[in-house]
């Protein structure tokens, strides 16, 4: 007898809510404080583009099973990349950036009822972005955990 799968009628679509609702807080960030931003990507743009930029890194996602239970962790970075012209005026545009999100994601802990969406740190690294482009880059990290029941 040739095995029939269910097929659930409710598709789950956590990764794209995940980051519509990221790059909606970027915007907010951009309302607030125009012209700090001025790009964002939904990945790692293949060139440089306009500094400073956004870009939302890779979603990674764990899954537990428990009991009935089923938790599921995405974890994933916002960058925020500038160049290292003059550096005290990065480093202002960064921290505002930074300061905004934090409380940003603080605010919008419960942004999809299920889960619980956090800050888990920050990162900075310098980006090689081309031969004559020195840049900064800064990332959020963050986390959005998921449980629910199985049948």
């Amino acid at each position: 007898m040739p095995f029939t799968p269910v097929v659930p009628t409710n598709l789950q679509t956590n990764r794209s809510d995940l980051h519509d609702a990221i790059l909606v807080m970027v915007a907010a960030f951009q309302t607030a404080h125009p012209g700090i931003v001025r790009q964002v990507w939904h990945a790692r743009p293949a060139g440089p583009g306009e500094f400073p930029l956004v870009y939302l890194g890779l979603t990674s996602e764990a899954v537990i099973h428990d009991s009935g239970l089923r938790q599921t962790t995405f974890t994933g970075t916002v960058v925020f990349v500038d160049t290292l012209a003059f550096a005290p005026e990065t480093a202002d545009r960064v921290t505002v950036f930074l300061d905004y999100m934090r409380d940003l994601f603080t605010a919008n802990a419960r942004i999809f009822t299920p889960g619980i969406f956090e800050e888990t740190g920050v990162t900075d690294a310098e980006l090689p972005w081309g031969p004559s482009v020195e840049t900064t880059g800064t990332a959020i990290h963050w986390r959005y955990v998921i449980q629910e029941g199985r049948d």
